[in-house]
């Protein structure tokens, strides 16, 4: 299981900004105030959380009121084509959420003019995608036009349901606006993996715009639960993994037997035998 790190997708943006960005910005995350992501994808390259991680989540938050959905997903990027027209894009993000987790987070998926998407997205197959409108326009794709995806198993052909806006779950990233989804079970194929490498929180507040909702102390709030829900248990795990061992189990055991160490420093010992193994931090990132 993986140690987490919990980012505050909206509250970066602070009140210099002027409320047109904000706004903007807000738009872009939909429902998305909270993003849990693995802590080690840029040392270990592991990045993906099972479906254990997923559970403590939502048991932590249970009966949280603030809360009105959890997303677990797969975001990545990859290389597209349309093989009608033959072009491709190097590189698109795909994004694949689990889909009976997906209320509270698809309201922005359709397009301005025509409002929500009338697919059903509860019972999306594999093969099947919606892209947003910068994935359209790139490789000349239509509605019912077959998008392939290349992957490290090989192509796969996805039948295109909609083109919607590049906002919310659909807004793309600021330097690769194409996007598509895929139903969570699509993505985990092509990549051979099990789980998810993200899990999106949204929490209830005031609406900013429409489906848009925003409210910065609960998000903050929730954060700050979630990291001392994590951190707490990580830690003392560690110790408890830390005390087990054979050089500190010696050192404790020949210190009480031997009566010399009055029962503060022998904690401090504790400290500075796990610090010269180099163990000193004990929300550890564990492999």
């Amino acid at each position: 299981m993986l140690s987490t790190t919990i980012i505050m997708a909206a509250l970066a943006i602070g009140d210099s900004i002027n409320g047109g960005i904000r706004l903007g910005a807000l738009y872009s995350l939909g429902g998305t105030d909270i993003r849990l992501s693995s802590s080690v994808s840029s040392r270990f390259g592991d990045n993906y959380l099972d479906d254990s991680m997923v559970d403590r989540v939502r048991s932590e938050l249970d009966g949280d009121q603030r809360i009105d959905g959890i997303m677990p997903l797969v975001r990545e990027q990859m290389p597209v084509v349309n093989e009608q027209s033959k072009k491709t894009l190097s590189s698109a993000v795909v994004v694949g959420p689990k889909l009976d987790s997906i209320t509270g987070f698809d309201g922005l998926i359709g397009t301005e003019e025509e409002g929500r998407t009338k697919v059903d997205l509860a019972v999306m197959q594999d093969g099947e995608t919606i892209i947003n409108r910068p994935m359209a326009d790139d490789p000349d794709l239509e509605i019912g036009d077959l998008l392939t995806l290349i992957s490290p198993v090989g192509r796969s052909d996805h039948k295109v349901l909609d083109i919607v806006d590049p906002v919310g779950i659909l807004g793309g990233t600021e330097s690769t606006r194409a996007s598509a989804m895929f139903p969570d079970v699509s993505l985990q194929r092509l990549f051979g993996r099990d789980g998810y490498n993200m899990i999106e929180i949204s929490v209830t507040g005031k609406e900013i715009v429409e489906f848009v909702t925003h409210d910065e102390e609960a998000s903050k709030d929730v954060t700050k639960k979630l990291k001392l829900a994590f951190t707490n248990s990580d830690a003392s795990e560690a110790l408890f993994e830390n005390l087990k061992t054979p050089f500190i189990r010696d050192a404790l055991e020949k210190s009480w037997r031997s009566r010399s160490l009055p029962h503060v420093e022998a904690i401090l010992t504790i400290h500075f035998l796990i610090s010269k193994r180099g163990l000193t931090k004990l929300n550890y990132r564990r492999v």
